[in-house]
């Protein structure tokens, strides 16, 4: 467990009964896209190494759920990152971010990737600051074109891509 300092936010890894704050946060958010509670679940028992929840006062507040995907041990990707409306603005998503990255430094992990749509300024400004901050190359390439979305009415996702980036250890 590691404190963001000057704060009493703590970054841990989650544990699969905290999987139910983390869909909470992301349901109360009013940003991000809505996804089953089991989902939640899913990434704080199976994903919890790939995964970040901040907390403050006992209280989660925010939280990063990623994963290493097949055939690419190098990269963290990142699905969802949620952070209550009254912390956002303060750097916490950046700082799980960071959590992560150390975390799976002997994974040898040095790239990060999301999705993000055009319309996203605040993942965007993220992933681009972290890769400025990292010194890193990022790539911005269409994974998901808005016409594969069933449902119709969904912006087309982009893969930001960062790294790699330097392993400190």
């Amino acid at each position: 467990m590691k404190t963001i300092r000057g704060t009493r936010i703590q970054l841990q890894t989650p544990k699969a009964e905290q999987g139910f704050a983390m869909w909470q946060l992301a349901r109360d958010s009013g940003v991000l896209e809505p996804n089953s509670s089991y989902v939640y679940l899913m990434f704080a028992k199976f994903f919890a190494e790939t995964c970040v929840l901040a907390v403050e006062d006992g209280t989660p507040i925010g939280f990063v759920t990623g994963f290493i995907p097949p055939g690419s041990p190098q990269t963290l990707f990142v699905w969802q990152i949620g952070v209550s409306a009254a912390h956002r603005g303060k750097g916490i998503g950046k700082h799980m971010l960071r959590e992560l990255l150390r975390r799976l430094e002997s994974k040898s992990v040095c790239y990060l990737e999301a999705t993000v749509t055009m319309s996203n300024d605040a993942s965007k400004a993220l992933f681009t600051s972290l890769a400025n901050e990292y010194s890193a190359r990022y790539q911005i390439n269409e994974c998901f074109s808005a016409e594969m979305f069933p449902e119709g009415g969904h912006e087309a996702e982009w893969t930001y891509r960062v790294g790699p980036i330097p392993i400190q250890s």
